[in-house]
């Protein structure tokens, strides 16, 4: 007996009928996709990197000056006044709050957002957990820290030093802060011959090798290589072979990200938010993964009734 049946499929708001194929009664039933896997995919963009007739953004900014710089108990606080405005994808922000902040031994936070928020999401604590203070203000001395935050000021760039070596670990000086309401993009030095790992999640044959384009935007697609797909976590390791250390960047956003891993560089960028930077100083990858995950949260433990078969939905074809 041949059957011949009709599916609705209903995608982004859209309901349409479909003639499915003859099937035999016999036969065992196809699973039918939730999404077609085009409308997962998307519309094929050509990224600004590829785009040869696109702005650079790090060539024609002028960056910002350091001005109205003020001691706290706990780091710095200062104003950064744009020198020029360039407005190539969106407008700048004429002036920048910067919130410098020892928070342990092992963790220094940069924060750079717009003086006037209006059209600026902020990213809420009370979904993503801001990393807490230790210890106490009065009597908290960040001398001890294992990390120093020095900073230019007529071209503002800053740089983070492991204060036990005086070893640059992240180092925008000679880049401009580009800072607009649709645009953000900073720019580290790196060592020649970097290990860079993190910037998760994606499935790639290697490291993060110079020429790797991440993107971090949480995406419903299974297993594109070198393509975004499920979770997102904004953070990088660097293992430094010459000292045997290890450092971590987060950076704590919500906004769509791309970093650009170069030989000796990495760009960050992201399309909208503040910069809320938190330094690791490690100074092994385990001590670095700890302090991260003691930041942001432990996952929640696993129950009992998500482990079975019924939780495999795709690609398991048999038991076996």
């Amino acid at each position: 007996m041949k059957l011949l049946s009709k599916v609705f499929v209903t995608a982004l708001g859209l309901t349409s009928i479909v003639n499915a194929a003859p099937t035999s009664s016999s036969s065992a039933e196809e699973a039918q996709k939730t999404v077609p896997v085009e409308l997962s995919i998307g519309v094929k963009q050509l990224p600004n990197i590829h785009n040869d007739s696109a702005v650079d953004a790090n060539a024609v900014a002028k960056g910002y000056s350091l001005v109205n710089v003020s001691l706290t108990a706990r780091g710095l606080t200062g104003i950064l006044k744009l020198k020029e405005a360039t407005n190539i994808y969106g407008y700048d922000f004429e002036y920048l709050n910067l919130s410098v902040e020892y928070q342990s031994d092992t963790r220094l936070n940069v924060h750079i957002e717009p003086t006037d928020l209006t059209d600026v999401f902020v990213l809420p604590e009370e979904l993503v957990v801001k990393p807490k203070l230790e210890g106490d203000a009065k009597t908290f001395n960040f001398e001890n820290s294992d990390l120093v935050f020095e900073y230019d000021e007529e071209d503002f760039g800053f740089e983070v030093l492991r204060s036990s070596t005086r070893e640059v670990l992240f180092s925008t000086k000679g880049n401009p802060l580009v800072f607009s309401n649709q645009f953000i993009q900073f720019n580290t030095t790196l060592p020649k011959g970097h290990s860079i790992t993190g910037l998760g999640e994606s499935i790639h044959g290697s490291l993060n090798e110079p020429g790797v384009v991440k993107t971090l935007f949480a995406n419903d697609v299974g297993d594109p290589i070198d393509g975004n797909i499920y979770g997102v976590h904004p953070v990088y390791y660097d293992q430094r072979y010459d000292t045997n250390t290890t450092h971590g960047v987060y950076w704590r956003t919500s906004a769509i990200q791309e970093v650009v891993v170069g030989e000796t560089s990495l760009t960050w960028r992201a399309l909208s938010g503040v910069i809320d930077l938190y330094f690791f100083s490690g100074p092994d990858p385990k001590d670095v993964i700890q302090q991260y995950v003691s930041e942001i949260g432990l996952p929640a433990m696993q129950p009992y009734w998500a482990l079975g078969y019924h939780q495999c939905r795709w690609g398991y074809d048999t038991v076996e």
